[in-house]
Parts: C-alpha cells; structure tokens; sequence
C-alpha cells in the first residue's frame, strides 16, 4: 500500500508528464481521474473516482480522490466569474452577480464525510493502517482549505488544519517515507 500511495504522489505531481507506461488496472484509472483534473473535465473526473469507489470500496484511494475532485470544482464555483458583468459597457459601475455555489459546497462536503467515516471505519479495525490515516488528514486538509477559502471562517480552518497536521504526523510516525504526508506536515 505505501507503493501505492508514493505512485499517488507522483501522478498528482507529475503525471502528465509521464510518457504511456505500462500501468496496472488501477492505476491507470488514476491516471485517467488526473488527466481530466488537468484538463478541468471535472464530471469525467467524478465519474471516474465513483467506478473506483465501486470497484474497491474498502479503499479510500477512490473516496479521496473524489475529495480532491468535489474541491477543485468547488474552487472553481468558487471564483464566482460572471462573465456578463465584465462584458458589459461599464463593468466596473456594475453590481457584481455571485454563482449560487450550495450545490458544489454539498457534493464537496458530502465527498469528505465518505471519506471520513470509510477511513474510521478501516482505522477501528487496523489502527496502523497508514493509508487510511494519511487519507483521514488529507480530508482534514481539504475542510481546511474549504473553511478558509469559501467560508472565510479562519478558526474552522485553524482546527482542521490542526487535526491533518497531527493526523500526518501519526502517519511518518508509521511511515517516514510517505512524501504526501512529509509534505503536509512542513507545510505547517
């Protein structure tokens, strides 16, 4: 698994610029799910992290994922660009007109709750899985960002920004090597 979870890093970090490789099934479903990240094809993204969730619903490699996925729509909502108000003859006069974004929030905290409750689930039967836990703070981190970004509530973000941070560190505790979450903590 700790194979598994350092091939994740890499494909966050440089998977497009890898040439094609022979992958396994997995992961180049993984692969797949990034490429349409990158390409902000987030529906066939979702649509691929879901088959995993289907495919292997004991691993939190599938629901985090859909994590990451749910954020980075919800960011994307976020940024609440009306293209109307700048195209218009005095845009700057203009009131500005805001997305409603309650459907992305949702689906965005919906996909961290899974997360969550699939991670505690697997660390009550194996509090050492590593996997498991590095999965747990990165929803942590992902709620964080949320709190801060979206609901300017920095207290919120503080708290779970507390949490992933000692939740990565029980991590390296368990596994120094894991570069996710090595990078989680220097973060702090």
């Amino acid at each position: 698994m700790r194979d598994f979870v350092v091939l994740l890093s890499v494909y966050l970090s440089i998977g497009p610029l890898l040439g094609s490789q022979e992958l396994s099934g997995l992961d180049r479903r993984l692969r797949e799910g990034q490429d349409a990240l990158y390409r902000l094809d987030y529906a066939q993204a979702e649509n691929i992290f879901k088959q995993l969730i289907e495919e292997n619903p004991d691993s939190p490699v599938g629901y985090g994922m859909l994590s990451i996925a749910t954020w980075n729509q919800l960011l994307f909502a976020a940024s609440n660009l009306a293209l109307d108000d700048y195209a218009s003859p005095t845009p700057f006069t203009k009131s500005r007109t805001y997305k409603n974004i309650t459907q992305e929030t949702q689906r965005f905290r919906e996909a961290n709750d899974n997360l969550l409750a699939l991670c505690e689930k697997l660390l009550d039967n194996n509090p050492q899985d590593a996997l498991a836990l590095y999965f747990k703070g990165l929803a942590y981190e992902n709620l964080a960002a949320e709190a801060i970004v979206i609901t300017k509530s920095r207290g919120t973000a503080f708290n779970y920004g507390r949490k992933a941070n000692s939740v990565h560190k029980k991590v390296l505790e368990l596994d120094p090597n894991l570069i996710d979450a090595q990078v989680s903590v220097a973060g702090n």
